[in-house]
């Protein structure tokens, strides 16, 4: 066997339940099997106990009734890991900047050599991601080319066991169709995989099914016995719905009684990235469905039916008085309080509701998406799965009562009986008059909608032929000149020689001549002017601020002229030195610059890689403050305009952005520690991908400035 599992239990800290209960069972070499269960029965759990990414219960002790609770039998292979995971989301998994490094990434930190390595990812790259360049930017990838390269990475780790947590969930059916034939492959190679899923035909792929319900093991055996399972015990398990009603396997549309005369929502030539003039009309009741591949523009047209982007061109009618509320795709986006009822309460606090109407309301909307108040009111937001979380957002658009509901994948993550649901929701939702419309991936998702709106494959196609620059992906400019394949620790260099003179040069003329150096830099590296000119005017009011403090403190012009230059130089060489050294330099350079403390016993490999992941970080940082001011505004959560509603004022709203930031802040950073344990980065022994050639003009370049720095300094203490 070579993986044994006996009686594990896992609880999670603060909770007084067991996710996992007593389970147990083996799994032999080159066996693929599926994991099934509902939302929360402990399938994700599990996988991550067996990474190695939680530790069960009891096993802070070396043994516990003499056996191990987790064994993995490995052949002792040079350079094989006993487990890879691939995550449900690609964006939670993905580390580098580009495909080629992030497939190197595993390799790397497990010390594969060299040559081994760039054969394991030439391979990789080559049966998951065909004709992709290596080089291309991971952010201009699809999800189904990222969850494709997040396979990709976990197959050059070698692994003796390939573990999957719903990779297809978020996947359109294409991508998914082409994820399981790679799998269908990897299994022919002999390899072994775990993987857990929602869907009963991923499922029967596997030559076994195992089966979770509240964290207990109910099922284990063979396709055959699976398929002798009656109806009711799949759905006590969550894996079977009972669709009795006249609209369970057709076009759906709302009584003709619930309907109002007139379209409630127009839209007339909508083209706006990859849409092109989009054009179709709903009415009061009516259920309608918009379908296409990843990257087909399903989002963004919701988005601007809502509200909250404008078309480039056309435009969209909402009839007069009607709300629209929107959930968005990726739920975790749009939950920003810490506990599930306040988040769902946020609407309807801000339009007046208070006390038991408030918690009323609460309770009807939670219970209506299948989220019972009495179990999940409690419950911390960024603790629920995947399932809960989408389910979560649904009630917090639910709870104000919207005329207009849009809902963006509202089926992805949820199980069998969960999608049912969700189905006789949106059902009842047209049955009171409300108009939804929603995107989806699977034809069993959106077949029961009145009105399926298909975003072509061949829009998306021209979109890219265009210009990518109007979606902001379009990839970096190319670096030129000087900087092209110099080693990272010479940029290093040069960007410390640079920050020494900054500081320590202290006349203003001196600065300038500093200035015009690093511009004359910035140019011929290829930085743009504009972007260099648009971060100083993003400062320009505190720059402003602190300059006129300056001068009043010191009563005159020069101190405050440095302050200004100097802070100028200091600018320009860090946005030319980023530009110039992507995150994964940026560790590596660190790493060579750090090295003498080695000798100190100093961890210069966290360092290093901390420090690129800084440079990774921060711009995050604003995408997720964007996100959340999105999922604060009104359209979003379907607010109405009453007087009963308390405007915010500009400083509250502020400061209301502050502790969703650092709770959003912190569950990213817990997702990217938990990639990066699961692709085996540690500070030991390690390999790298990438090699640079240090060329005489890198020497002579690096020579000149300290020579120019040295000589400012000089000038500036002597002329002042």
């Amino acid at each position: 066997m070579i993986l044994t599992i006996d009686r594990l239990s896992f609880t999670y800290p603060g909770s007084g339940k067991k996710a996992l209960k007593e389970i147990s069972f083996s799994v032999a070499k080159g066996e693929y099997i599926a994991v099934l269960g509902a939302n929360g029965s402990g399938k994700s759990t599990l996988l991550r106990c067996i990474a190695g990414l939680l530790a069960p219960d009891g096993m802070d002790s070396e043994s516990d009734g003499g056996k191990k609770r987790i064994k993995t039998n490995t052949e002792n292979k040079p350079f094989t890991v006993p487990s890879a995971v691939v995550f449900q989301s690609p964006d939670d998994q993905l580390i580098a900047e580009t495909v080629e490094l992030d497939a190197a990434f595993g390799p790397e930190n497990t010390a594969v050599p060299y040559d081994e390595m760039h054969s394991r990812v030439d391979k990789a790259l080559s049966f998951f991601l065909p004709g992709i360049d290596k080089s291309e930017e991971i952010k201009n990838l699809s999800s189904g080319q990222k969850q494709h390269l997040a396979l990709a990475g976990a197959y050059t780790l070698y692994p003796e066991i390939l573990l999957l947590d719903e990779p297809s969930s978020m996947l359109s059916e294409k991508a998914r169709l082409s994820m399981l034939d790679f799998l269908d492959k990897t299994k022919d190679e002999g390899k072994t995989i775990l993987h857990i899923t929602h869907d009963i035909d991923e499922a029967e792929r596997a030559e076994r099914i195992i089966i979770l319900n509240d964290g207990i093991l109910v099922f284990d055996g063979g396709k055959a016995d699976f398929l002798k399972l009656q109806e009711n015990t799949l759905a006590e398990w969550g894996l079977f719905y009972p669709e009795n009603n006249r609209e369970a396997h057709g076009c759906f549309f709302a009584e003709d009684g619930n309907k109002k005369s007139g379209p409630v929502i127009q839209c007339n030539g909508i083209s706006a990235g990859p849409l092109r003039d989009v054009s179709f009309e709903v009415s009061e009741g009516d259920i309608t469905a918009v379908t296409g591949e990843s990257g087909s523009g399903k989002s963004l047209l919701l988005q601007i039916i809502a509200g909250l982007k404008e078309p480039e061109k056309g435009k969209v009618t909402t009839a007069e008085s009607r709300t629209t509320s929107l959930a968005v795709q990726e739920p975790e986006t749009g939950l920003f309080e810490e506990f599930t009822a306040d988040d769902v309460a946020f609407g309807l606090e801000n339009a007046g509701f208070t006390g038991e109407e408030l918690k009323a309301k609460v309770k009807e909307a939670m219970d209506k998406a299948g989220l019972p108040f009495n179990r999940f009111a409690d419950r911390k937001t960024f603790s629920l799965s995947g399932g809960e979380k989408r389910k979560a957002a649904i009630a917090g658009i639910l709870a104000v009562d919207s005329d207009i509901i849009l809902l963006d994948e509202p089926f992805s993550a949820l199980d069998i009986r969960s999608r049912g649901e969700m189905r006789e929701l949106i059902r009842n939702l047209a049955r009171q008059g409300k108009t939804v419309i929603f995107t989806a991936n699977r034809k069993e998702e959106y077949e029961f909608a009145g009105k399926v709106i298909n975003l072509s494959v061949e829009e998306k196609e021209k979109k890219e032929t265009e210009g990518q620059a109007a979606e902001g992906n379009a990839p970096q400019t190319e670096r030129r000149g000087l900087f092209k394949g110099m080693p990272p620790v010479m940029k290093f260099l040069f960007c410390a020689a640079g920050i020494a003179t900054s500081l320590i040069v202290s006349s203003w003329k001196f600065l300038l001549i500093l200035e015009a150096f690093f511009f004359s830099i910035s140019l011929e590296a290829g930085y743009s002017t504009r972007k260099l000119l648009s971060a100083v005017l993003k400062i320009l009011p505190w720059l402003i601020i602190i300059c006129a403090i300056q001068y009043f403190i010191f009563k005159g012009f020069e101190e405050a002229a440095v302050f200004v230059i100097r802070f100028s130089c200091l600018l320009t060489l860090l946005s030319v030195f980023i530009f110039v050294t992507p995150p994964t330099e940026i560790s590596c350079g660190a790493e060579d610059f750090l090295k003498p403390l080695e000798l100190l016993r100093i961890p210069t490999r966290h360092l290093s890689f901390l420090t690129s992941l800084i440079f990774r970080f921060i711009p995050s940082l604003y995408t997720e403050a964007d996100k959340i001011t999105t999922a604060r505004k009104i359209r979003m959560r379907g607010l109405q305009k009453t007087n009963t509603g308390k405007r915010k004022n500009k400083i509250k709203e502020t400061a209301a952005l502050i502790v969703p930031l650092i709770i959003r802040t912190l569950t990213k950073a817990e997702k990217l520690s938990t990639a990066a344990a699961a692709r085996y980065y540690s500070a030991g022994k390690h390999t790298r991908y990438p090699r640079w050639k240090t060329e005489k003009k890198h020497i002579l370049f690096l020579i000149f400035v300290i020579a120019f720095s040295a000589i400012l300094i000089y000038g500036s203490c002597i002329w002042k």
